[in-house]
């Protein structure tokens, strides 16, 4: 296959790709990265989902970089919450470490300590807290035997120390929990590419295909597009290049969306332009509401 693929996907010609099955996923990944640049503004991550009991709890990162600096671990922990954000959850992230707040010290623990420093710095609009081990991060009971913490509950995404503690992680819990698994999933590449290992089998192969299909073209982005309708009302999604989500609800009414339509304000009141009627229908914007809240909750894609 060589890099004639990745081409066609730069070149327009083709509109996703999943490759790696018949080689090896690093030299696989290697054709892929000589084509194909990372996401600008973003870092490329491999990431793994475990589903335990009934959820989803994101790894990173299980497939790119080896010995993370604390730069690179905060990078990480922001590229992971924001995949979080877009399949619809409330990122709280664990940065894992052997040690939990400093005890016991160890040098080994000074790159997280300073990744979560890094992000009070940058006033990440997520739920973050390290360093930590794995059970004080998952286990409630454990966690509250330290109140301090910033993470209102158990943790949905664990950012490992390095690709050594990450990779081991997935693939064991790969094999106890009976391929209750999904990934590596590449994360943070400009164009929709998807790397299964050599070993996947077809589920793994089809999930991450679906994961790979759903990624918008670029135009898609940062643009307004029709998701529903409800009776007289418009149902309508953005999605920005960072994964942001705004969603919006009007009647319309031939000018433009702000000031020409009965809409939806951002506190859920409606809001009639002067100069126009509006009659409320309690059952109808009930529905319209609901809508809203679908729009935001729904996965609409992973990069």
């Amino acid at each position: 296959m060589g890099v004639f693929t990745e081409a066609a996907l730069v070149l327009g010609d083709a509109d996703a790709m999943v490759t790696g099955v018949t080689r090896n996923f690093s030299v696989a990944l290697e054709d892929v990265r000589r084509v194909i640049d990372p996401k600008p503004g973003h870092r490329v991550i491999g990431l793994s989902i475990v589903l335990s009991r009934g959820q989803p709890v994101l790894i990173a990162d299980t497939a790119i970089t080896e010995m993370p600096d604390a730069q690179e671990l905060a990078e990480i922990a922001i590229e992971a919450a924001g995949v979080a954000r877009r399949f619809g959850y409330h990122p709280r992230v664990a940065m894992l470490a052997f040690s939990t707040f400093g005890h016991p010290e160890g040098k080994r623990s000074a790159r997280v300590i300073e990744a979560v420093k890094i992000l009070d710095q940058r006033r990440v609009e997520f739920e973050y807290e390290g360093e930590m081990a794995a059970d004080v991060a998952l286990n409630p009971e454990i966690a509250a035997q330290y109140p301090f913490s910033r993470l209102t509950g158990p943790a949905n995404v664990l950012v490992m120390p390095g690709l050594q503690w990450a990779n081991i992680s997935a693939k064991l819990l790969r094999e106890l929990a009976d391929n209750a698994t999904i990934g590596p999933m590449l994360v943070g590449m400009e164009k929709p590419v998807q790397v299964v290992p050599m070993t996947a089998i077809a589920p793994d192969v089809l999930t991450l295909a679906v994961l790979a299909a759903a990624a918008p073209a670029p135009a898609a982005l940062n643009s307004f597009s029709t998701l529903d309708r409800v009776g007289r009302w418009v149902i309508e999604r953005k999605t920005s290049a960072e994964g942001g989500i705004t969603c919006r609800a009007y009647i319309p009414s031939g000018g433009t969306w702000f000031n020409s339509n009965v809409r939806i304000g951002s506190d859920g009141a409606v809001v009639v332009p002067d100069g126009l009627t509006y009659s409320p229908d309690a059952a109808e914007l009930g529905q319209v509401q609901d809508a809203l809240r679908r729009c935001r909750a729904d996965m609409i894609y992973v990069p």
